[in-house]
């Protein structure tokens, strides 16, 4: 299939999300627009200045051969079907809290080793601090394009807020309480029979 074919075809199964309100696959300028809004977000940090920040997430999917960037609705189940969207770490990458969903959050909260911030926020008593601590965005499980021929590496990420109103902004839907998320992935093309046998065909022997 054919690089066109491919992009198509991921379009296609992306209009298919419920919840998705505006998509564009990201060109060399919006992509250099995100990645300088969400550098200058990270230089912030989190807690107002109080914690270095790192979105780990949108850096690994902005590393992609094709980005798309989404907005989405409440009803969406990208932010339902993540393990975690929010994570603190020492300097020793250890995990000391996260952002966890309901279900899982259910299942700790019998746990002597985890303290609950909220109902959804929990810190784990038992890691040792080394280091000072940091927010880290981490990547995002997408499983709306499992199973489309020709696309490997498929990751996507939450933006910053500045990286998240940009999107939104450039989509239209500034100044709305939708979501923006960003989807990247690498393309696997393996040249058709017939290419092969044309290029034997004709090669010098």
């Amino acid at each position: 299939m054919r690089r066109e074919g491919i992009l198509q075809e991921v379009e296609d199964r992306l209009k298919l999300m419920r919840g998705l309100r505006a998509m564009t696959y990201i060109d060399a300028t919006l992509r250099d627009d995100l990645i300088e809004a969400e550098r200058q977000a990270e230089k912030g940090g989190a807690a107002c200045g109080l914690m270095a920040m790192v979105n780990e997430g949108f850096w690994l999917t902005m590393n992609r051969e094709v980005q798309i960037a989404l907005v989405l609705d409440h009803s969406c189940s990208v932010i339902r079907l993540t393990g975690s969207l929010l994570q603190v770490r020492d300097e020793n990458d250890n995990l000391l809290g996260e952002w966890v969903p309901l279900e899982k959050a259910e299942k700790l909260k019998d746990q002597e080793n985890v303290h609950f911030l909220s109902r959804d926020f929990v810190l784990y008593r038992d890691i040792p601090l080394k280091g000072a601590p940091r927010i880290v965005l981490p990547a995002v499980d997408f499983p709306f394009l499992h199973g489309i021929e020709g696309i490997v590496n498929v990751t996507s990420a939450s933006p910053s807020g500045p990286t998240d109103e940009l999107i939104r902004c450039r989509l239209g839907l500034g100044g709305t309480d939708l979501l923006s998320h960003v989807v990247g992935f690498d393309l696997d093309i393996q040249p058709s029979a017939e290419r092969v046998n044309s290029v034997r065909e004709n090669s010098c022997p």
